[in-house]
């Protein structure tokens, strides 16, 4: 929503430009990334975004730029930025 969008902005873009249009990463790696952030924990927060799983939360929370693929098997999930 609105809301969400606009208290998570810049994050979505700092993700966008850290992998690149069209490429993807392991969901761990843009976890470390977002640790670095100022501030991502208090607006994740203050948006309402699950923390339990946040990353990943706040990534399909923006579903035109990003697609979070996880194995029903478990292990390593990957995040697809949309060209």
């Amino acid at each position: 929503d609105a809301k969400k969008s606009s208290l998570l902005e810049p994050f979505p873009k700092q993700v966008v430009r850290h992998i690149g249009r069209g490429n993807d990463m392991e969901l761990w790696r843009v976890g470390e990334f977002m640790k670095r952030q100022r501030g991502f924990n208090d607006r994740a927060r203050e948006a309402g975004i699950n923390m339990k799983s946040k990353i990943a939360n706040f990534l399909r929370a923006f579903p035109e730029l990003f697609t979070v693929i996880t194995s029903t098997e478990g292990g390593v999930a990957n995040v697809t930025v949309a060209d």
